[in-house]
Protein backbone atom coordinates (compact mmCIF):
# COMPACT_ATOMS: atom_id res chain seq x y z
CA UNK A 1 0.00 0.00 0.00
CA UNK A 2 2.92 2.27 0.46
CA UNK A 3 5.91 3.70 -1.88
CA UNK A 4 9.16 4.11 -0.30
CA UNK A 5 10.34 7.80 -0.72
CA UNK A 6 13.98 6.71 -2.43
CA UNK A 7 15.65 8.29 -5.30
CA UNK A 8 15.74 4.64 -6.61
CA UNK A 9 12.03 3.90 -6.63
CA UNK A 10 10.82 7.67 -6.87
CA UNK A 11 12.30 9.38 -10.23
CA UNK A 12 9.32 11.80 -9.29
CA UNK A 13 10.91 13.00 -5.85
CA UNK A 14 14.06 13.14 -7.93
CA UNK A 15 12.46 16.03 -10.31
CA UNK A 16 11.27 17.95 -7.06
CA UNK A 17 14.66 17.62 -6.01
CA UNK A 18 16.78 18.78 -8.94
CA UNK A 19 14.34 21.36 -9.56
CA UNK A 20 14.97 22.45 -5.93
CA UNK A 21 18.79 22.96 -6.63
CA UNK A 22 19.12 19.28 -5.58
CA UNK A 23 21.63 16.74 -6.86
CA UNK A 24 21.40 12.72 -6.32
CA UNK A 25 24.12 9.81 -6.51
CA UNK A 26 25.80 7.41 -4.84
CA UNK A 27 28.60 9.56 -3.08
CA UNK A 28 31.19 7.07 -3.79
CA UNK A 29 34.14 8.71 -4.51
CA UNK A 30 38.07 7.89 -4.81
CA UNK A 31 39.14 4.40 -3.16
CA UNK A 32 36.14 3.83 0.21
CA UNK A 33 34.42 4.20 -3.33
CA UNK A 34 35.73 1.96 -5.51
CA UNK A 35 35.93 -0.28 -2.31
CA UNK A 36 32.33 -0.02 -1.52
CA UNK A 37 31.44 -1.07 -4.87
CA UNK A 38 33.39 -4.28 -4.58
CA UNK A 39 32.25 -5.46 -1.74
CA UNK A 40 28.45 -4.73 -2.95
CA UNK A 41 28.88 -6.38 -5.89
CA UNK A 42 30.42 -9.97 -3.83
CA UNK A 43 27.41 -9.67 -1.38
CA UNK A 44 25.17 -8.57 -3.89
CA UNK A 45 23.85 -5.04 -2.22
CA UNK A 46 22.13 -2.49 -3.94
CA UNK A 47 24.12 0.78 -3.42
CA UNK A 48 21.56 3.72 -2.87
CA UNK A 49 21.11 6.90 -4.38
CA UNK A 50 21.57 9.54 -1.89
CA UNK A 51 20.06 13.13 -1.44
CA UNK A 52 22.62 15.53 -1.19
CA UNK A 53 22.65 20.33 -1.70
CA UNK A 54 24.75 21.62 -4.11
CA UNK A 55 27.34 22.16 -1.48
CA UNK A 56 28.05 18.64 -0.77
CA UNK A 57 26.05 17.77 2.43
CA UNK A 58 23.67 15.24 2.89
CA UNK A 59 23.92 12.18 1.90
CA UNK A 60 20.31 10.73 2.99
CA UNK A 61 18.83 7.93 1.22
CA UNK A 62 15.39 9.17 1.44
CA UNK A 63 13.25 11.72 0.01
CA UNK A 64 11.28 12.42 2.80
CA UNK A 65 11.59 12.19 6.51
CA UNK A 66 10.63 13.64 9.79
CA UNK A 67 14.19 15.90 10.92
CA UNK A 68 17.03 15.78 8.90
CA UNK A 69 16.91 19.67 8.80
CA UNK A 70 20.47 19.80 7.16
CA UNK A 71 18.54 18.78 3.72
CA UNK A 72 16.01 21.35 3.92
CA UNK A 73 13.85 22.31 1.91
CA UNK A 74 14.87 19.00 -0.11
CA UNK A 75 14.03 16.25 2.22
CA UNK A 76 10.64 17.24 3.30
CA UNK A 77 8.45 16.06 6.58
CA UNK A 78 5.30 16.18 4.07
CA UNK A 79 3.39 12.77 4.07
CA UNK A 80 1.55 11.06 1.16
CA UNK A 81 -2.22 10.16 1.69
CA UNK A 82 -3.87 7.45 -0.09
CA UNK A 83 -7.61 6.12 0.45
CA UNK A 84 -7.88 2.41 0.43
CA UNK A 85 -11.11 0.67 1.15
CA UNK A 86 -10.68 -0.76 4.94
CA UNK A 87 -10.46 -4.72 5.14
CA UNK A 88 -9.79 -6.63 8.23
CA UNK A 89 -6.23 -7.83 8.96
CA UNK A 90 -2.86 -6.74 9.95
CA UNK A 91 -1.03 -3.66 8.64
CA UNK A 92 2.71 -3.37 9.34
CA UNK A 93 4.77 -0.35 9.20
CA UNK A 94 8.24 -0.36 9.48
CA UNK A 95 11.86 2.13 8.81
CA UNK A 96 14.39 2.19 6.43
CA UNK A 97 15.78 0.18 8.87
CA UNK A 98 13.93 -2.98 7.87
CA UNK A 99 12.58 -2.36 4.58
CA UNK A 100 15.96 -1.98 3.36
CA UNK A 101 16.67 -5.38 4.60
CA UNK A 102 13.45 -7.42 4.93
CA UNK A 103 10.91 -8.47 1.56
CA UNK A 104 7.55 -8.07 1.84
CA UNK A 105 7.38 -11.76 1.67
CA UNK A 106 9.08 -12.26 4.96
CA UNK A 107 6.73 -9.80 6.68
CA UNK A 108 3.78 -12.60 5.12
CA UNK A 109 5.83 -14.82 6.30
CA UNK A 110 6.33 -13.65 9.85
CA UNK A 111 2.83 -13.23 10.23
CA UNK A 112 1.09 -16.43 9.15
CA UNK A 113 3.53 -17.66 11.47
CA UNK A 114 2.94 -15.47 14.38
CA UNK A 115 -1.51 -16.45 13.41
CA UNK A 116 -0.69 -20.61 13.62
CA UNK A 117 1.87 -19.74 17.05
CA UNK A 118 -0.74 -17.54 18.92
CA UNK A 119 -4.69 -17.17 19.25
CA UNK A 120 -4.42 -14.03 21.11
CA UNK A 121 -4.08 -10.70 18.52
CA UNK A 122 -2.11 -8.68 20.96
CA UNK A 123 0.29 -11.54 21.20
CA UNK A 124 0.17 -11.54 17.40
CA UNK A 125 1.07 -7.99 16.74
CA UNK A 126 4.05 -8.18 19.65
CA UNK A 127 5.90 -11.23 18.45
CA UNK A 128 5.89 -10.08 14.70
CA UNK A 129 7.25 -6.23 15.61
CA UNK A 130 10.02 -8.09 17.60
CA UNK A 131 10.47 -11.00 15.14
CA UNK A 132 10.94 -8.32 12.10
CA UNK A 133 13.26 -6.22 14.48
CA UNK A 134 15.24 -8.90 15.15
CA UNK A 135 15.43 -10.09 11.62
CA UNK A 136 16.35 -6.64 10.24
CA UNK A 137 18.99 -6.76 12.77
CA UNK A 138 20.49 -10.37 12.06
CA UNK A 139 20.45 -9.12 8.16
CA UNK A 140 22.47 -6.62 9.31
CA UNK A 141 20.79 -3.55 9.01
CA UNK A 142 23.36 -0.80 9.60
CA UNK A 143 19.84 1.85 10.57
CA UNK A 144 17.35 2.24 13.47
CA UNK A 145 14.92 0.04 12.89
CA UNK A 146 11.21 0.61 13.65
CA UNK A 147 8.17 -2.03 13.66
CA UNK A 148 5.03 -1.09 14.18
CA UNK A 149 2.10 -4.19 13.94
CA UNK A 150 -1.68 -3.34 13.90
CA UNK A 151 -4.95 -5.37 14.06
CA UNK A 152 -7.84 -3.54 11.58
CA UNK A 153 -11.13 -4.79 12.54
CA UNK A 154 -14.20 -4.18 10.92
Amino acid sequence: MSSDHSPLTRPDEVERIKNLGGNIHTGLYGFSGILTKFLSTIQDVTISLRVYHSNGIGGLNMTRALGDVYLKPLVIPDAEEREVERGEGYVVMGSDGLWDVVGVGEVWECLEEAERTFENEEDIVKNVSIGLTRGAMQKGSMDNITVLCIKISK
